[in-house]
């Protein structure tokens, strides 16, 4: 959610990413745990898709400039 809101992820229009993104949902578990998932009866795969693929891209350095050489 903290890269929609500082706009560092932009996704396709797709209707399924789309309408997971709407009902997907966290809950604080007992010990304090946060889980994320879609309720009962719906699906998550997409949304699932997008957060990894994001945390991969997180991990690459950014590109250099090699401009000047």
């Amino acid at each position: 959610m903290l890269a929609f809101e500082h706009q560092r992820v932009t996704i396709p229009r797709l209707e399924i990413l789309l309408s997971e993104i709407e009902v997907f949902e966290y809950q604080i578990t007992r010990s304090g745990n946060i889980s994320y998932n879609a309720p009962g009866g719906f699906h998550d795969d997409c949304v699932i898709s997008l957060a990894l693929a994001y945390q991969l891209v997180k991990t690459i350095p950014e590109p250099i400039d090699i401009s000047f050489i």
